[in-house]
């Protein structure tokens, strides 16, 4: 038997103002990372949507 996961999605609209300041303070908190951290949150991510791919496949 094979388990099956609901997934709710949400869309959320956020004003252009808004969304690139938050990306604005994510870039640099991202980049005030070592390189080792940068390439860990990389990984994990990477992975992430790699294996959310499989199991939608």
């Amino acid at each position: 038997m094979s388990e099956q996961k609901a997934v709710e999605n949400t869309v959320v609209q956020i004003p252009t103002t808004l969304r690139n300041k938050r990306v604005n303070q994510n870039d640099k908190l991202f980049n005030e990372l070592t390189a080792d951290e940068q390439i860990a949150i990389i990984l994990k991510r990477h992975r992430e949507i790699v294996s959310s791919l499989v199991a939608n496949a």
